[in-house]
């Protein structure tokens, strides 16, 4: 992969497609963590989440216990 990058990189060079100049602003540079209702979406479906696994582990430990008898 490093390799097709160089060849590709060295191609666009020679042909003159890599453009001149100032880049763009990174849209990194404006980028920042917003709490709003989607957070709270997000945080009641990971406890929903954790939940189900929960039930699951336990009806396992359930089963478990339950063939050894």
């Amino acid at each position: 992969m490093v390799l097709a990058g160089i060849i590709v990189d060295l191609t666009f060079s020679a042909l003159g497609l890599i453009p001149d100049g100032l880049r763009p602003p990174s849209a990194m540079e404006h980028a920042q963590i917003i709490f709003n209702y989607t957070s709270g979406l997000d945080v009641a479906a990971a406890i929903f989440a954790a939940w189900l696994l929960f039930l699951y582990f336990k009806s396992r430990d359930k089963e478990r216990a339950s063939a050894c008898h």
